[in-house]
């Protein structure tokens, strides 16, 4: 999914080629420790490894300890065990504070390198001070190259860095051991330089190291160029996709963040199977109509194009929310005050859209967003233009034969024409499931329901819902239940006449049914706590399908 690509941005134009942000120019080296995502990474893998290893050493100085008491009780003081004992505990000590300093919040990037380095050659130093404190007859240079060999492989395949990199810590962290190993020899009286001089033994234990050194930057070539192509393969243009967050029938809907400004974003991917001709065509067309809406409470596009493969994607703005659907299912029928504030700011942000030729088709509580943005409180995102129709395009142009046909919209909130009239449909069919959102809102209900479509179609066209004081058992205000009802009529024309006289009523009654800033900011700090859970119902709610009826008449 990279390179090839071709789109456009907010204003329709075409998508820039990709440019390179400027930390992506540093050294692999430096990258490792500065890019975010791998910077996360690397303190957690580096956690894991200096924990492992301070968990190993640990146990075999505290077996060292009862073996030595219990086996050589004559030997546990001598000087040279001594010496080898407390080299073990500073370096157990050392690596346990490497293991704490990688919990918790995200450190420098220059303590991260600091720990990466000094970790390892603090286990090298306290096996080459064992190698060098050893007893006579011990013979634990062989041991201790195994170590080496042992920590410097662990450390390459656990963490993913640069080989370069590996290769400093490698050839830093080795230069205690083949010392430690000929210090070893200085100390055996047995040692005869005749038989074998200690040159050969510093030359030996040094080839192994630099044997060593080299199959861990063998290791940690193959580790990192993985990830590399796995990261690469995870870019579309100057977008890397971080993490998937929801997936439904239309596509795919990942978080991700540009490459420059850092910004978080969400990008939906066109599923493969919705990836032919007419539909990226299709959907392209509706993202650029989108594109060009700018009111506050429309979701933002920012950009669009195609991966090489030739699938459709586009990319808007993030959100942390929950919509109405859930706020519903979960709080229940909303004060009327409340409902009057979240209809009057859809209304506006659909007037904007009606005022530019587009009808959104699909206007229902799952696409519509309650945010917290800049501040504010209840701040509503109209989502999902999926099944935007452009009344300023002929009928006869390739994209409109493509869905002017077809029966669009989510069965409970779709006016009556757009199943008696599919190709007649105006900005009035908005209006009507504007007023079924807001009667979902008041008694958290649709106007109707029905074991299956037909049934539910059939109430849309014949029957006339319970008014909402009705549903509830208690009274509603009046003015809003009345705007609702109307918004419900049957006949086009008996709706309000546009979503500018809507949303003008709406603010007049939010005057008197007021939902005060403190009561929403109230709300919110209550479910502060569920941060988590939210953020799992944008990816859900974000990924559904853009359309769930579209049959032809």
């Amino acid at each position: 999914m990279t390179g090839g690509m071709s789109g456009g941005n907010r204003r329709g134009l075409p998508a820039t080629d990709f440019v390179r942000a400027p930390e992506l120019e540093a050294s692999p080296v430096a990258r490792v420790f500065t890019d975010t995502e791998d910077h996360t990474l690397v303190q957690r893998r580096l956690g894991l490894v200096y924990g492992l290893f301070a968990l190993i050493l640990g146990g075999f100085f505290t077996l060292a300890l009862v073996v030595s008491g219990i086996v050589l009780p004559a030997r546990f003081w001598e000087t040279n065990v001594s010496v080898m004992r407390l080299g073990h505990l500073i370096a157990v000590a050392g690596l346990a504070a490497a293991w704490a300093l990688c919990l918790g919040k995200p450190r420098p990037a220059w303590l991260l390198a600091a720990i990466d380095l000094v970790g390892s050659l603090a286990v090298l130093t306290m096996v080459s001070i064992m190698i060098a404190f050893a007893p006579a007859g011990w013979r634990t240079q062989l041991m201790g190259t195994g170590l080496f060999v042992f920590v410097i492989t662990l450390r390459a395949a656990l963490v993913p860095s640069p080989p370069t990199w590996t290769a400093v810590v490698c050839v830093i962290a080795a230069l205690p051991v083949p010392l430690g190993a000929y210090v070893a020899t200085l100390h055996d009286p047995t040692w005869s330089e005749a038989l074998f001089p200690r040159i050969a033994v510093l030359l030996i234990v040094t080839g192994w190291c630099v044997a060593g050194t080299a199959s861990a930057y063998a290791i940690s070539r193959i580790v990192y160029g993985l990830r590399a192509e796995v990261k690469s393969a995870m870019r579309l243009g100057q977008y890397t996709l971080e993490e998937k967050i929801g997936e439904g029938g239309m596509g795919t809907v990942y978080r991700a963040r540009h490459a420059l400004l850092r910004r978080p974003t969400a990008i939906k991917l066109l599923s493969p199977e919705r990836s032919g001709a007419a539909n990226v065509k299709r959907f392209e067309r509706e993202v650029q109509l989108t594109s060009l809406l700018t009111h506050p409470n429309t979701i933002a596009i920012y950009d669009y194009g195609h991966t090489q493969d030739g699938a459709f994607y586009y990319v808007m703005e993030l959100l942390d929310g929950i919509s109405l659907h859930d706020l519903c299912e979960e709080d229940g029928p909303q004060p009327a005050g409340r409902v009057t504030f979240i209809l009057a700011q859809a209304a506006s942000a659909l007037a904007e859209a009606h005022d530019a030729g587009l009808i959104h088709r699909d206007v229902k509580p799952a696409n519509i967003m309650l945010c917290e943005r800049g501040g504010m409180a209840d701040f509503v995102k109209v989502l999902d233009f999926g099944l935007v129709k452009d009344m300023t395009e002929s009928e006869s142009t390739d994209a409109a034969r493509s869905s002017a046909d077809a029966i669009a919209g989510t069965p409970l909130y779709m006016a009556p024409e757009t199943v008696t009239n599919p190709k007649e449909v105006d900005a009035r069919v908005d209006i009507y499931a504007l007023g079924a959102v807001g009667y979902w809102l008041l008694t958290a209900e649709p106007p109707f329901e029905g074991a299956n479509l037909v049934e539910v179609l059939s109430h849309h066209l014949h029957s006339i819902p319970k008014t909402p004081s009705e549903r509830l058992g208690r009274e509603v205000p009046t003015e809003l239940e009345a705007l609702i009802m109307k918004c419900l009529a049957k006949t086009p024309g008996d709706r309000p006449a546009s979503m500018h006289e809507l949303a003008g009523a709406l603010r007049a009654l939010e005057t008197r049914l007021a939902w005060s800033e403190a009561e929403a900011h109230a709300w919110w700090h209550a479910r502060s706590s569920s941060k988590k859970l939210a953020a799992e119902r944008l990816g859900a709610q974000l990924s559904a399908p853009l359309g769930p009826v579209a049959r032809q008449p």
